[in-house]
């Protein structure tokens, strides 16, 4: 149900979602939840930054912490 009479948003973009938080989340498992979204999220607000946009910069993270050999 949209609340906001907008396009609904597909439901396939949540698995490949959370498969790559998981995946970021496994290379620093210290970090807390909101620590990593914070992180990936940048300056962009939380509730403001689009699921593809944050599929991008959680991907980045991945990127980063792998070179640095995390």
């Amino acid at each position: 149900m949209n609340l906001l009479n907008e396009k609904s948003r597909n439901p396939k973009r949540i698995r490949p979602m959370l498969e790559k938080l998981e995946e970021a989340w496994n290379l620093y498992p210290d970090m807390r939840l909101g620590q990593l979204i914070a992180v990936c999220v940048g300056r962009d607000s939380v509730c403001g930054i689009e699921d593809d946009k944050m599929l991008e910069r959680i991907q980045g993270y991945i990127d980063k912490m792998k070179s640095a050999g995390l």
